[in-house]
């Protein structure tokens, strides 16, 4: 195994480190489409941040259970794009149902194979909890490596560009982007919202209650005489 990778395992085992951009573009692909979905993560060893990320939309299989990489489109972005440029293979990143915010069996079994495969001392392995699915995106960092037994999954902090950002800081920042989404489409007199065409925009009728009852709040309605 190349010794240089080696070194810098130790540097990326505690965090998931990704560009701003990686992780706008991540939310707006993955995190807007129901479970599963997925793409391809890759980068630079030297100092472990995600720069490149590939939204794998011609996957072998998807549904709310599965999510199957398309191997072959996905080996020639790497080999073709990814190579020539200098960007290494980091890991993949795919969504899952609600209930489940960690690598499956499966996952294991995957990140077991490719780490063998291709002799890589770690894999990224994020898992993602989309604003489709639950009304709020949140990206949950993991990194599957090999040991002497087996695998091991290891739970991650999540760091954007500078700053490290928490499942309950994600969730707040959808908060307020939907606050003001409605804030605009009150403004623009919309005082009848179809919950409709909202649910289906990514809206939770939980989350539309809350929306309310804050606006409500801020602009002194819904008050009792």
């Amino acid at each position: 195994m190349d010794q240089r990778k080696t070194r810098t395992t130790q540097n990326v085992l505690g965090e998931l480190r990704l560009t701003p951009a990686v992780y706008a573009r991540i939310k707006e692909t993955i995190g807007s489409r129901k479970a599963e979905t997925g793409g391809m993560l890759g980068g630079n060893w030297e100092t472990g941040v995600v720069t490149e990320f590939h939204f794998d939309d011609t996957a072998l299989e998807q549904s709310a259970g599965t999510y199957t990489p398309n191997h072959t489109l996905l080996t020639r972005v790497l080999k073709e794009e990814w190579k020539p440029n200098k960007k290494d293979l980091l890991g993949f990143i795919h969504s899952h149902p609600p209930y489940y915010n960690q690598p499956s069996p499966w996952d294991r079994e995957y990140a077991k194979t490719i780490l063998e495969q291709m002799e890589l001392p770690y894999l990224l392995l994020p898992i993602i909890r989309t604003t489709a699915d639950t009304g709020a995106f949140a990206l949950f960092p993991y990194l599957a490596k090999l040991t002497g037994d087996g695998i091991d999954i290891i739970e991650q902090r999540l760091r954007v560009g500078e700053e490290i950002i928490t499942v309950e800081g994600q969730a707040r920042e959808d908060s307020v982007v939907n606050l003001r989404t409605l804030e605009v489409l009150t403004g623009v007199g919309l005082t009848a919202i179809d919950l409709t065409v909202l649910i289906a925009a990514g809206f939770t009728t939980t989350q539309l209650v809350r929306m309310l009852r804050r606006y409500q709040q801020k602009n002194g309605r819904g008050k009792r005489p």
